[in-house]
C-alpha cells in the first residue's frame, strides 16, 4: 500500500527489497532509472528515425545519471553544395580554366562563404581584337586606323587595327573619277601608271602623245601601201610622217580587174601603180594608156 504513495511521484518506483522473518515482501522507494526522453533527448536506437531525414543528423548530447548516451536530432550543417554552389577550396578547380572565375555568391546558415564558377567577361583580346581605349595606340601610327569589328558576349564594342586604305592621292596620282577632268582637255590623256596596295588603278594626266595619224599623215609602216609616199613632217619624238600623193586612176581600171586608187589594199598588201594599154577592134584606132593600181601581197 505504501508503494502507491511512492509511485505517486512519476520519478519514483517501488523496488522489491527483502522479506521479513515472516516472509512478508518489503520494498524500497527509489528513483526511476533516468531515460533519454527525461532529458528531452533520444536514445541511440531512436536515432534511426532522425536520420531518415537526409537533412538531419543524430548528435551525441549528454548522458543519463546511469551513463547511458543520449542524442539530439539536429539539422545537418548547411554545405555550399546544398545551395548549388562550391566552397572556397573547390574554387581552385574552377580557376584551372582560364575562361572561368570564382565569384562570391552567398553564405550558408552557419556563415560559410560559398561561390559560383562563372564565365569570365569576354574581352576584346579573347576575339583577337582591341578595345576602344587601345585604339589610341593603334592610331599613333598615321598609316593605321581603328575600325569597328565584333561585339563581346556582354555587348562591348571591339576594334581591329588595320592599315589605312591607300588612295591614288597617296601616290600623287589620279583616280579613275578624277581622270574625267583630264580627258576633257583634247590635248591631254589619262594613262594608267600604277595601282594602290588594294589594286585600284591610278592615272597620270599627260600631254596627248602626238602621232602621224593625229596630224592626218601616214607612218613609215603605213606608207608601204602608197605608191608615191612623200615626206610630210617630223614629230617631237623624232618619228617621220608621210603623205601619200598619187593621181586617181581611170574608172575603166575596174574592167581590167584593177583599182582606181589604193583604198582596196589590205594592211599586208602593197599598192603598185601600173599602166594599162586599152586595145581597140581596129588597128587604125589609137590605143589609149590608162593609169591603174594593183594590190600586191608582201
Amino acid at each position: 500500500d505504501e508503494c502507491g504513495l511512492c509511485q505517486g511521484d512519476p520519478k519514483k518506483q517501488c523496488v522489491a527489497a527483502q522479506k521479513t522473518k515472516e516472509g512478508k515482501a518489503c520494498f524500497s522507494c527509489e528513483d526511476k532509472p533516468e531515460e533519454c526522453i527525461d532529458l528531452g533527448l533520444m536514445s541511440e536506437d531512436e536515432c534511426g528515425l532522425c536520420q531518415d531525414d537526409p537533412k538531419k543528423q543524430c548528435v551525441a548530447a549528454q548522458k543519463t545519471r546511469e551513463g547511458k548516451a543520449c542524442f539530439s536530432c539536429e539539422d545537418k550543417p548547411e554545405e555550399c553544395i546544398d545551395l548549388g554552389l562550391i566552397s572556397e577550396e573547390e574554387c581552385g578547380l574552377c580557376q584551372g580554366d582560364p575562361k572561368k572565375q570564382c565569384v562570391a555568391a552567398q553564405k550558408t546558415k552557419e556563415g560559410k562563404a560559398c561561390f559560383s564558377c562563372e564565365d569570365k567577361p569576354e574581352e576584346c583580346i579573347d576575339l583577337g581584337l582591341i578595345s576602344e581605349d587601345e585604339c589610341g595606340l593603334c592610331q599613333g601610327d598615321p598609316k593605321n586606323e581603328c575600325l569597328k569589328d565584333k561585339l563581346t558576349r556582354e555587348g562591348m564594342q571591339c576594334y581591329s587595327c588595320v592599315e589605312k586604305k591607300q588612295t591614288c592621292a597617296d601616290l600623287e596620282l589620279l583616280s579613275e573619277e578624277e581622270c574625267q577632268k583630264c580627258k576633257a582637255d583634247s590635248k591631254k590623256e589619262c594613262e594608267e601608271v600604277g595601282k594602290t596596295k588594294q589594286g585600284e588603278p591610278c592615272y597620270a594626266c599627260q600631254a596627248r602623245q602626238e602621232t602621224c595619224g593625229s596630224l592626218g599623215y601616214l607612218s613609215e609602216q603605213e606608207c608601204k601601201k602608197c605608191p608615191n609616199c612623200t615626206f610630210a613632217s617630223t614629230l617631237k619624238s623624232g618619228e617621220t610622217c608621210y603623205e601619200c600623193r598619187f593621181e586617181r586612176g581611170d574608172k575603166r581600171c575596174v574592167e581590167e580587174d584593177l583599182y582606181s586608187d589604193c583604198s582596196a589594199c589590205g594592211e599586208t598588201e602593197q599598192c603598185v601603180k601600173t599602166s594599162i594599154i586599152l586595145f581597140s577592134h581596129s588597128d587604125q584606132e589609137s590605143k589609149p594608156v590608162i593609169q591603174c593600181y594593183d594590190c600586191i601581197s608582201e
